[in-house]
Protein backbone atom coordinates (compact mmCIF):
# COMPACT_ATOMS: atom_id res chain seq x y z
CA UNK A 1 0.00 0.00 0.00
CA UNK A 2 1.49 3.23 -1.10
CA UNK A 3 -0.41 6.82 0.19
CA UNK A 4 0.61 10.35 -0.04
CA UNK A 5 -1.62 13.58 1.90
CA UNK A 6 -1.51 17.27 0.34
CA UNK A 7 -2.98 18.91 2.79
CA UNK A 8 -3.75 23.12 3.31
CA UNK A 9 -4.82 24.72 5.93
CA UNK A 10 -5.76 28.52 6.42
CA UNK A 11 -5.92 30.20 9.81
CA UNK A 12 -9.33 32.32 10.68
CA UNK A 13 -9.44 35.28 9.26
CA UNK A 14 -12.53 37.66 9.15
CA UNK A 15 -14.36 34.76 10.65
CA UNK A 16 -13.39 32.13 7.75
CA UNK A 17 -11.08 28.62 7.64
CA UNK A 18 -10.98 26.50 5.14
CA UNK A 19 -8.89 23.51 5.04
CA UNK A 20 -8.00 20.73 2.30
CA UNK A 21 -6.84 16.92 1.64
CA UNK A 22 -6.08 15.25 -1.45
CA UNK A 23 -4.68 11.88 -0.80
CA UNK A 24 -3.07 9.81 -3.93
CA UNK A 25 -3.25 5.83 -2.91
CA UNK A 26 -2.65 2.51 -4.76
CA UNK A 27 -3.22 -0.33 -2.43
CA UNK A 28 -2.34 -3.92 -3.66
CA UNK A 29 -3.17 -7.43 -2.68
CA UNK A 30 -4.11 -10.85 -3.60
CA UNK A 31 -7.59 -10.68 -1.40
CA UNK A 32 -8.91 -7.64 1.00
CA UNK A 33 -9.77 -10.07 4.27
CA UNK A 34 -8.04 -13.16 5.73
CA UNK A 35 -9.95 -16.09 4.54
CA UNK A 36 -12.22 -14.15 1.67
CA UNK A 37 -9.55 -14.96 -1.49
CA UNK A 38 -11.82 -17.62 -3.47
CA UNK A 39 -9.07 -17.10 -6.14
CA UNK A 40 -8.70 -18.69 -9.93
CA UNK A 41 -8.13 -22.09 -11.18
CA UNK A 42 -6.03 -23.29 -10.24
CA UNK A 43 -6.01 -21.72 -6.33
CA UNK A 44 -2.84 -22.93 -5.83
CA UNK A 45 -1.47 -20.01 -7.70
CA UNK A 46 -2.30 -16.98 -5.70
CA UNK A 47 0.36 -14.75 -8.32
CA UNK A 48 -3.43 -15.49 -10.69
CA UNK A 49 -5.50 -13.04 -8.01
CA UNK A 50 -2.56 -9.96 -7.44
CA UNK A 51 -4.26 -6.58 -8.38
CA UNK A 52 -5.86 -3.69 -6.97
CA UNK A 53 -7.29 -4.07 -3.62
CA UNK A 54 -11.28 -3.79 -3.50
CA UNK A 55 -11.22 -0.84 -0.86
CA UNK A 56 -8.47 0.74 -3.62
CA UNK A 57 -9.51 4.47 -4.13
CA UNK A 58 -6.83 6.19 -6.36
CA UNK A 59 -7.65 9.86 -5.66
CA UNK A 60 -9.72 11.52 -2.82
CA UNK A 61 -9.92 15.25 -2.07
CA UNK A 62 -11.82 17.09 0.44
CA UNK A 63 -12.35 20.79 1.49
CA UNK A 64 -14.17 22.05 4.01
CA UNK A 65 -15.04 26.23 4.61
CA UNK A 66 -16.45 28.34 7.83
CA UNK A 67 -17.20 31.42 7.89
CA UNK A 68 -18.46 33.22 11.37
CA UNK A 69 -20.94 36.19 10.45
CA UNK A 70 -19.77 39.70 11.65
CA UNK A 71 -22.39 40.16 13.72
CA UNK A 72 -22.27 39.86 17.60
CA UNK A 73 -20.02 40.72 20.30
CA UNK A 74 -16.50 41.61 19.33
CA UNK A 75 -17.32 41.38 15.33
CA UNK A 76 -17.34 43.74 12.91
CA UNK A 77 -20.85 44.59 13.06
CA UNK A 78 -21.42 44.43 16.75
CA UNK A 79 -22.59 47.62 17.24
CA UNK A 80 -26.12 46.94 15.33
CA UNK A 81 -29.15 46.54 16.53
CA UNK A 82 -30.31 44.27 19.23
CA UNK A 83 -32.39 42.10 16.99
CA UNK A 84 -29.68 41.90 14.27
CA UNK A 85 -27.52 40.87 16.87
CA UNK A 86 -29.84 38.17 18.35
CA UNK A 87 -30.92 36.60 14.75
CA UNK A 88 -27.30 36.85 12.96
CA UNK A 89 -24.80 36.56 15.45
CA UNK A 90 -22.84 33.37 16.59
CA UNK A 91 -24.26 32.14 13.06
CA UNK A 92 -21.92 29.84 11.38
CA UNK A 93 -21.97 28.79 8.00
CA UNK A 94 -20.37 25.48 6.81
CA UNK A 95 -19.57 23.56 3.12
CA UNK A 96 -17.75 19.99 3.04
CA UNK A 97 -16.84 18.70 -0.49
CA UNK A 98 -15.86 14.78 -0.73
CA UNK A 99 -14.61 13.97 -4.30
CA UNK A 100 -13.66 10.65 -4.53
CA UNK A 101 -12.26 7.80 -7.99
CA UNK A 102 -14.25 4.44 -7.95
CA UNK A 103 -13.34 1.41 -6.41
CA UNK A 104 -12.32 -1.45 -9.33
CA UNK A 105 -14.56 -3.84 -10.52
CA UNK A 106 -13.72 -7.84 -10.78
CA UNK A 107 -15.70 -9.37 -14.22
CA UNK A 108 -17.26 -12.86 -13.94
CA UNK A 109 -19.40 -14.92 -16.88
CA UNK A 110 -22.33 -17.00 -16.65
CA UNK A 111 -24.41 -18.67 -19.51
CA UNK A 112 -21.14 -20.55 -21.52
CA UNK A 113 -21.98 -23.50 -23.13
CA UNK A 114 -18.74 -25.44 -22.19
CA UNK A 115 -17.32 -27.06 -18.93
CA UNK A 116 -14.84 -25.99 -16.70
CA UNK A 117 -13.30 -26.71 -13.09
CA UNK A 118 -16.11 -26.90 -10.61
CA UNK A 119 -16.51 -23.43 -8.76
CA UNK A 120 -14.84 -24.81 -5.67
CA UNK A 121 -11.47 -24.94 -7.55
CA UNK A 122 -11.63 -21.53 -7.85
CA UNK A 123 -13.30 -18.53 -9.53
CA UNK A 124 -14.60 -18.00 -13.28
CA UNK A 125 -13.31 -15.07 -15.19
CA UNK A 126 -14.18 -14.19 -18.73
CA UNK A 127 -11.47 -13.46 -21.44
CA UNK A 128 -10.19 -10.38 -22.59
CA UNK A 129 -11.31 -9.46 -26.18
CA UNK A 130 -10.72 -5.46 -25.93
CA UNK A 131 -11.02 -2.52 -24.12
CA UNK A 132 -13.07 -2.75 -20.90
CA UNK A 133 -13.72 1.18 -20.37
CA UNK A 134 -15.51 2.76 -17.99
CA UNK A 135 -17.65 5.55 -20.14
CA UNK A 136 -20.20 7.47 -18.10
CA UNK A 137 -21.19 9.66 -20.71
CA UNK A 138 -23.09 7.11 -22.09
CA UNK A 139 -25.28 7.74 -18.52
CA UNK A 140 -25.86 11.03 -19.45
CA UNK A 141 -27.00 10.13 -22.64
CA UNK A 142 -30.27 9.04 -21.42
CA UNK A 143 -31.69 5.88 -21.62
CA UNK A 144 -35.89 4.88 -22.64
CA UNK A 145 -36.02 4.52 -18.51
CA UNK A 146 -33.26 5.39 -16.26
CA UNK A 147 -35.42 3.74 -13.07
CA UNK A 148 -35.40 0.27 -14.37
CA UNK A 149 -32.18 -1.23 -14.23
CA UNK A 150 -32.54 -3.42 -17.70
CA UNK A 151 -33.49 -0.10 -19.65
CA UNK A 152 -30.58 1.71 -18.29
CA UNK A 153 -27.67 2.25 -21.02
CA UNK A 154 -24.77 0.55 -20.48
CA UNK A 155 -21.95 2.09 -19.34
CA UNK A 156 -19.73 -1.22 -19.60
CA UNK A 157 -19.22 -3.09 -23.26
CA UNK A 158 -20.01 -6.47 -22.94
CA UNK A 159 -18.16 -6.77 -26.07
CA UNK A 160 -14.88 -6.73 -24.88
CA UNK A 161 -15.13 -9.85 -23.03
CA UNK A 162 -15.52 -13.59 -24.32
CA UNK A 163 -16.02 -16.89 -23.03
CA UNK A 164 -12.73 -18.92 -22.00
CA UNK A 165 -12.46 -21.90 -23.81
CA UNK A 166 -13.56 -24.94 -21.97
CA UNK A 167 -11.74 -25.89 -18.46
CA UNK A 168 -9.24 -22.95 -19.23
CA UNK A 169 -8.48 -19.81 -16.97
CA UNK A 170 -10.00 -16.85 -18.47
CA UNK A 171 -7.12 -14.04 -18.90
CA UNK A 172 -9.45 -10.74 -17.07
CA UNK A 173 -7.82 -10.73 -14.09
CA UNK A 174 -9.15 -9.39 -10.71
CA UNK A 175 -10.48 -5.34 -9.98
CA UNK A 176 -9.10 -4.39 -13.34
CA UNK A 177 -11.54 -1.81 -14.04
CA UNK A 178 -12.18 1.63 -11.82
CA UNK A 179 -16.01 1.53 -10.92
CA UNK A 180 -18.22 5.11 -10.44
CA UNK A 181 -16.39 7.81 -8.82
CA UNK A 182 -18.49 9.92 -5.82
CA UNK A 183 -18.91 13.49 -5.10
CA UNK A 184 -20.37 14.45 -2.21
CA UNK A 185 -21.39 18.12 -0.89
CA UNK A 186 -22.67 18.73 2.94
CA UNK A 187 -23.58 22.13 4.03
CA UNK A 188 -24.54 23.39 7.53
CA UNK A 189 -25.75 26.07 9.23
CA UNK A 190 -25.40 26.98 12.77
CA UNK A 191 -26.70 29.16 15.54
CA UNK A 192 -24.92 28.76 18.54
CA UNK A 193 -26.35 30.80 22.01
CA UNK A 194 -25.16 31.86 25.14
CA UNK A 195 -26.88 31.96 28.54
CA UNK A 196 -25.04 33.60 31.41
CA UNK A 197 -21.69 32.27 31.78
CA UNK A 198 -23.21 28.55 32.28
CA UNK A 199 -25.73 27.64 29.93
CA UNK A 200 -24.70 27.39 26.33
CA UNK A 201 -27.19 26.13 23.21
CA UNK A 202 -26.87 25.26 19.68
CA UNK A 203 -29.61 25.47 16.82
CA UNK A 204 -28.07 23.63 14.10
CA UNK A 205 -29.18 22.48 10.51
CA UNK A 206 -27.45 19.87 8.12
CA UNK A 207 -28.42 19.42 4.84
CA UNK A 208 -26.61 16.44 3.65
CA UNK A 209 -25.81 15.67 -0.30
CA UNK A 210 -26.98 19.78 -0.97
CA UNK A 211 -25.95 19.36 -5.06
CA UNK A 212 -28.01 16.08 -5.54
CA UNK A 213 -25.71 14.49 -6.90
CA UNK A 214 -26.30 10.98 -7.82
CA UNK A 215 -23.65 8.38 -6.52
CA UNK A 216 -24.54 5.07 -7.91
CA UNK A 217 -23.62 1.51 -6.94
CA UNK A 218 -21.20 -0.02 -9.30
CA UNK A 219 -22.31 -1.68 -12.51
CA UNK A 220 -23.36 -5.67 -12.95
CA UNK A 221 -20.01 -7.24 -14.15
CA UNK A 222 -21.31 -10.72 -14.97
CA UNK A 223 -20.84 -11.14 -18.31
CA UNK A 224 -23.85 -13.19 -19.55
CA UNK A 225 -24.13 -13.09 -23.43
CA UNK A 226 -27.19 -15.58 -22.97
CA UNK A 227 -28.91 -12.96 -21.04
CA UNK A 228 -26.94 -9.51 -21.09
CA UNK A 229 -30.26 -7.39 -20.66
CA UNK A 230 -28.20 -5.88 -17.02
CA UNK A 231 -25.09 -6.14 -17.92
CA UNK A 232 -22.50 -2.92 -17.40
CA UNK A 233 -25.68 -1.04 -15.87
CA UNK A 234 -25.17 0.87 -12.91
CA UNK A 235 -27.01 -0.06 -9.73
CA UNK A 236 -28.64 2.30 -7.66
CA UNK A 237 -28.16 5.01 -5.56
CA UNK A 238 -27.43 4.35 -2.26
CA UNK A 239 -31.03 5.03 0.05
CA UNK A 240 -29.65 6.27 3.83
CA UNK A 241 -27.79 9.37 4.33
CA UNK A 242 -24.55 7.98 4.53
CA UNK A 243 -21.89 8.72 2.83
CA UNK A 244 -22.85 8.91 -1.33
CA UNK A 245 -26.51 9.14 -0.13
CA UNK A 246 -29.50 10.59 -1.23
CA UNK A 247 -30.39 14.31 -0.15
CA UNK A 248 -31.57 14.49 3.13
CA UNK A 249 -31.66 17.56 5.85
CA UNK A 250 -31.79 16.91 9.51
CA UNK A 251 -32.01 20.09 12.47
CA UNK A 252 -30.77 19.64 15.58
CA UNK A 253 -30.86 21.18 18.68
CA UNK A 254 -28.53 20.95 21.67
CA UNK A 255 -27.88 22.50 25.11
CA UNK A 256 -24.57 22.46 27.12
CA UNK A 257 -24.43 23.31 31.24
Amino acid sequence: FHSGTIRFDKRPSNGVFFSTFYTLSKAINSQDTDNSGTGVAPITNRSLEKGRAGYDRNHRFVGTVNYELPFGRNKKFGSSSRAVQWLLGGTEISWIQTLESGNPLTFSFAGSPFNYLPLYAGSRRPDLVGTPDYDFSKWNNGGPDRFTTQNRPAVVNIDAFAYPAAFRVGNAGRNILTGPSMAWSQVSVQKNFRFKERFNAQLRWDFQNALKTFNFTGPSTTVDFVNPRTFGKLGDDPRTASLGGQPLMNLTFMMQF
